[in-house]
């Protein structure tokens, strides 16, 4: 009996043994099961090289109205006026715009609509009235309705400017016509893009020279009437043109003088401090890190 109890005993501690030493086997190689602490400076992300961006043509450039265009799909606002008894007036604007100044007379519709239009169908004659800022763009929509329409649509060039100083009845906030239309550089980039005429008031710098496609410069110390005058022997009365003014102080004198001489008040850019060129290094920048891989925080890999 005395056997039995000593040989279960030391069975016993033989499990305890081989216990203790399993336990120690872990311990030893504990880093191969528990997590590591995250280190207090995170090591670079390795990342796969950043796909090239797809290069894509740029978007054409539109081009000048031709003097057959104009006299094909246009009509001036003193024409349109003189006939508008006869014809069906079309504000072709945003509604924002038409809440603000708008024709008594003219119904209003977008131009995506003048297909469907029943008026529009039924009309012997239908004028075209946009805010005069960006003909083309009308132009396009015009060109592809004239092989289905039976009557012609006419657009009134200069837009509810021209209309209103030509004598056309105009109701609301005239005085919004003679207010100078100032850019944001994004704005004034894109006319640029559009081979724009752009008239430096002051030298160009050579980045201007190269940058814009059309450019007529006229002397800082220039006055009003002379510069007014020689931008009418140089530039075609059809948009868009801006004047690039130095300063701001000059922009309400400039606005005023173009008026009066012009059909339609031009766009002004107050490129004091040169906003155009940083506005341009701006967006290289941004071409530069649009494919650069986001920076990983050490808690999200």
């Amino acid at each position: 009996m005395k056997n039995a109890i000593e040989r279960e005993w030391q069975f016993i501690q033989s499990l305890l043994l081989a216990s203790t030493s399993m336990v120690l086997a872990i311990s030893a190689n504990a880093s191969d099961y528990l997590l590591a602490a995250a280190p207090a400076s995170c090591p670079p992300v390795q990342t796969a090289p950043a796909q090239s961006a797809k290069v894509t043509s740029p978007a054409p450039k539109p081009e000048p109205i031709s003097a057959q265009t104009r006299a094909r799909f246009f009509v001036s606002a003193k024409d349109a006026v003189a006939g508008s008894k006869q014809a069906l007036i079309v504000d072709v604007r945003l509604g924002q715009d038409v809440g603000k100044l708008w024709i008594p007379d003219a119904i209003h519709l977008l131009p995506e609509f003048l297909s469907t239009n029943a008026l529009v169908q039924s009309a012997e004659t239908v004028f075209l009235v946009d805010d005069g800022k960006d003909e083309s763009r009308l132009l396009h929509s015009v060109e592809g309705l004239q092989t289905k329409q039976k009557n012609p649509l006419r657009i009134v060039s200069g837009g509810v400017p021209a209309w209103y100083r030509a004598g056309g009845a105009t109701a609301g906030n005239v005085a919004l016509l003679d207010a100078p239309a100032i850019l944001e550089a994004k704005e004034f980039h894109d006319l640029v893009m559009q081979r724009a005429t752009i008239a430096v008031i002051g030298k160009p710098s050579a980045e201007e020279r190269k940058a814009f496609p059309k450019l007529v410069e006229l002397p800082a110390d220039t006055t009003l009437r002379a510069g007014i005058a020689s931008l009418q022997g140089r530039v075609i009365q059809q948009s868009p043109t801006v004047i690039l003014l130095r300063s701001a102080d000059k922009a309400a004198e400039w606005n005023k003088a173009w008026l009066d001489a012009f059909h339609q008040a031009p766009y002004l850019f107050v490129d004091a401090g040169n906003r155009y060129t940083g506005f341009l290094e701006q967006q290289k920048q941004i071409a530069a890190n649009a494919n650069k891989p986001l920076q990983h925080r050490c808690d999200v890999r």
